[in-house]
């Protein structure tokens, strides 16, 4: 974001999900923060500073951002009961999320990725390892997916009762090793097939 004039500031960067940048990424980050232009403003986000840089994080102001419980976000007035814990079990309670999924349309991103996953939770296993050929052709659709899937078991292990936990907690674990293992370019066939097998 950039303005004209003569301002201190003319120049906002935001840089997103600076846990996920390798190292030879953060070390380029490291010299842009080390010494920045005069008239910008740094922003860095990250869902995790454990993967960060010592070096990054002692040369940043950090600023935890937290996400808001029932009693906080309930103050928003304006939709029903249903539609309220609908949207914040589907946005983890971050602030963002929640008003833009209280706002859109079934087109918003959150809600086309977890309409995926429900669709895809719903089918049999034979129904699931039919369906490999074609979710495999789009590596989109195969991200909308898996983030699909940990939004819905992440809110389905916050509202059950203790005895399912641990069998959803194995699901969300399947989950999370696809979505690395598809950052790390691993065949989507056989990251879809071992998925569909192991849910």
């Amino acid at each position: 974001l950039k303005t004209t004039g003569n301002n201190k500031i003319r120049r906002i960067v935001i840089l997103e999900n600076v846990d996920k940048l390798g190292f030879d990424a953060q070390n380029a980050v490291l010299k842009t923060i080390e010494e920045p232009p005069i008239d910008t403003v740094i922003l860095l986000t990250a869902s995790s500073i454990g993967p960060v840089a010592d070096t990054i994080l002692s040369r940043v102001s950090q600023l935890q951002i937290l996400p808001l419980g029932k009693q906080v976000s309930a103050k928003i007035s304006g939709y029903t009961a249903e539609e309220f814990n609908k949207a914040h079990a589907l946005s983890g309670g971050y602030a963002g999320s929640l008003i833009s999924l209280l706002d859109s349309d079934d087109s918003h991103y959150i809600k086309k990725s977890v309409s995926a996953a429900k669709e895809y939770l719903s089918k049999t296993t034979y129904e699931r390892l039919c369906s490999v050929d074609s979710i495999s052709k789009d590596k989109q659709e195969i991200v909308q997916l898996l983030e699909g899937l940990e939004r819905c078991l992440v809110a389905a292990i916050r509202a059950t009762s203790s005895k399912n936990v641990a069998s959803l907690i194995t699901k969300l674990d399947y989950v999370d090793k696809a979505q690395l293992s598809l950052k790390r370019n691993v065949n989507s066939k056989l990251l879809l097939t071992a998925l569909a097998a192991n849910l």
